[in-house]
């Protein structure tokens, strides 16, 4: 899986196209009903409802044109997510500040058999955003699994990094028991200092 440069399925882009659609149904279309006010009458909504449906023509051609610009690398170090169609953006999320990577799979998500990889980081928990997002993945559990891979791998490679596995670090050594203990013989310590 690492180096492997993954692209999103082509069901995202009908994914983008039905999201766009219910974003017009619900929010665009329902001010063509202003055609209803006598002073307004119907020249107002034939014009609201071609200019709508110009504008979301626009949209499905850039969608045509964004999906294929889309690609993610999961590197030895990092995780590279590249896309943009007038402003190409790589945005590169190293393993050393990876804190979660969740699956997130809305409704449209499920239906289609989608999901996506979201990737949070230690330095920006808290903004809303996660800071590195593999969307529209088909095989979304077997990246996921690439990905915590290549973090292990990583972490291991790193002296005295914890690995994700519960108890163990990289090295081998401490196990959950012996930092409980350690902490139980750091708090007796600062109890007994501190009468």
């Amino acid at each position: 899986m690492v180096g492997r440069v993954i692209k999103p399925d082509s069901k995202y882009g009908t994914k983008m196209i039905i999201n766009t659609l219910l974003i017009f149904v619900f929010f665009v279309f329902p001010w063509a009903l202003m055609g209803l006010i006598p002073d307004l009458g119907w020249i107002f909504f034939i014009i609201y409802a071609i200019c709508s449906f110009v504008v979301m023509l626009m949209c499905f051609a850039l969608i045509y044109f964004y999906v294929p610009t889309i690609s993610y690398e999961i590197g030895d170090q990092d995780v590279i997510v590249r896309k943009g169609l007038i402003t190409r953006t790589e945005q590169v999320v190293p393993y050393r500040t990876i804190t979660n990577v969740d699956v997130k799979r809305g409704l449209i998500e499920r239906w289609m058999g989608l999901g996506s990889i979201v990737l949070h980081t230690a330095g920006y928990s808290q903004t809303a955003e996660a800071e590195g997002r593999l969307a529209g993945l088909a095989n979304y559990e077997e990246v996921r699994a690439g990905v915590l891979e290549a973090l292990r791998q990583y972490r291991g490679g790193v002296e005295g990094a914890i690995s994700p596995t519960v108890g163990m670090s990289a090295s081998g050594g401490a196990t959950l028991d012996d930092v409980v203990a350690e902490l139980q013989a750091l708090r007796a310590l600062l109890e007994k200092q501190s009468k």
